[in-house]
């Protein structure tokens, strides 16, 4: 029956209708309602409401796309279900409140009733729409005895009604809720970002698998977070507000930043893999300050760290020469020359402490910057052992290569600039070409 009826005074008249039966059934689907059991929410609401009118019984109906009833009841008569489903659809049509007073008097509401209602005399019902004009189903409460239901009643079950729209607005937004978690959660395990999430307490509640494989760290749920797991690198990082950490295991760098989340106990962290960026960094570096030849670091390097060094204490600087390497060159050609210098950075390494640095500045030019103790004691030591280690030949094929080096040898000055110290170191070492070559003087 597609009766569309609403209460006015004592007369029941048609009301055009807002929603199709499509549109309801697909608004009931989004509260997840249909087809469910009896839930404890409603069926307190039904057994509230029935105390607060002081009635029979109260049903709290859901109509789905096959007409048939989820029903919540509480003390409802016997064998009145399916008319009482009946009353329910001309409330659902109404949309607006429906009083009857007595079910026997059915000529004074232009409405046909059910016969079958045998023990309800009067009822009282209420659609359940949403403030955008979706019926979804009605409240009825009925009664045994003729009853003239007044105003404060219809108050009360409009509130009823409110209550139970509110209740399904929950569901829905709980259900939103709980699809978007399950969607970021398909989020966090499938991306290349790393996530862990942190409670109020700084514990672990969460965290997808890319967080340990950017940090190598093996973080647990329940666990304490803490920042000291993570390996800062001050080699590529270049700022403290956004420092660079290496990864524990094999090769890798990560960043990481923290979210304040919309929860206040909630705090995300993120972890970024920065491995290309940081390994295509190193291998710039590498090309402005490494020598191609040795490997060494070159001369941008040298100066670069040198100004750094006057800042730092007192240091020395070596400028070295090498003796008879034009004739290596010009006998055996530049490619033979290049072996000489490689093995010749090699053997001044070897003669030097792990704290100094050896630099090619540019031909068979070199230089290391020493720190630490620099007595001339020490520094004296130093240059005899790198000419011993060039007192070797050098093994080229068949041939073996004789070739030495001039060491000039100096520490630094407070106050003097680059400019000055190396002007002294490279004065000292002509005076060891000019006095015979392969040796050294400290001034």
């Amino acid at each position: 029956m597609n009766l569309n009826i609403v209460f006015s005074g004592d007369e029941i008249v048609p009301q055009h209708q807002t929603m199709t039966p499509e549109q309801r059934i697909d608004k009931l689907f989004s509260f997840s309602v249909l087809d469910t059991l009896d839930e404890a929410v409603f069926t307190r609401m039904a057994e509230d409401l029935s105390v607060f009118l002081n009635v029979r019984g109260v049903l709290i109906s859901f109509m789905n796309a096959q007409k048939e009833w989820v029903r919540v009841c509480s003390h409802l008569p016997e064998g009145d279900s399916k008319a009482l489903v009946v009353l329910c659809d001309y409330i659902v049509q109404a949309g607006q409140p429906v009083v009857v007073n007595d079910v026997q008097q059915t000529q004074r509401y232009m409405m046909p009733l059910p016969n079958d209602l045998q023990d309800v005399r009067s009822f009282l019902g209420m659609p359940l729409s949403t403030p955008g004009g979706h019926r979804l189903g009605a409240i009825l409460a009925v009664c045994t005895e003729p009853r003239a239901f007044t105003a404060r009643d219809i108050d009360i079950i409009q509130r009823f009604s409110d209550r139970v729209l509110s209740e399904l607005e929950q569901r829905l937004l709980r259900a939103e809720f709980e699809q978007i978690n399950e969607d970021l959660q398909t989020i966090m395990m499938n991306s290349p970002s790393g996530y862990v999430l942190l409670d109020a307490q700084e514990q672990i509640i969460g965290l997808n698998p890319a967080a340990e494989r950017i940090t190598g760290v093996l973080w647990q749920q329940g666990e304490d977070f803490n920042y000291k797991a993570l390996k800062k690198d001050p080699a590529v990082s270049s700022s403290r507000e956004s420092p660079v950490y290496s990864r524990w295991v094999g090769q890798g760098w990560f960043q990481v930043t923290r979210i304040s989340m919309p929860r206040k106990d909630r705090t995300l962290l993120v972890f970024e893999d920065i491995t290309d960026h940081v390994e295509h960094q190193i291998y710039l570096q590498d090309i402005a300050f490494k020598d191609h030849v040795t490997a060494t670091e070159n001369r941008h390097a040298f100066y670069a760290y040198l100004r750094s060094r006057f800042r730092s204490g007192p240091f020395a600087v070596a400028f070295l020469d090498l003796d008879h390497f034009k004739q290596v060159n010009d006998t055996y050609g530049h490619q033979a020359g290049d072996e000489v210098l490689k093995e010749v950075a090699q053997r001044i390494k070897t003669a030097v402490r792990s704290q100094d640095r050896v630099y090619r500045l540019a031909g068979d030019e070199f230089t290391v910057i020493l720190g630490g103790d620099v007595s001339d004691e020490t520094l004296q030591d130093i240059s005899r052992r790198i000419l011993k280690v060039m007192q070797a030949p050098f093994q080229l094929d068949v041939h073996q290569l004789h070739v030495g080096v001039s060491i000039g040898i100096t520490r630094s000055i407070s106050g003097e600039g680059v400019d000055d110290l190396l002007k002294r170191a490279d004065r000292l070492m002509y005076e060891v070409k000019q006095g015979g070559k392969f040796n050294f003087r400290l001034g």
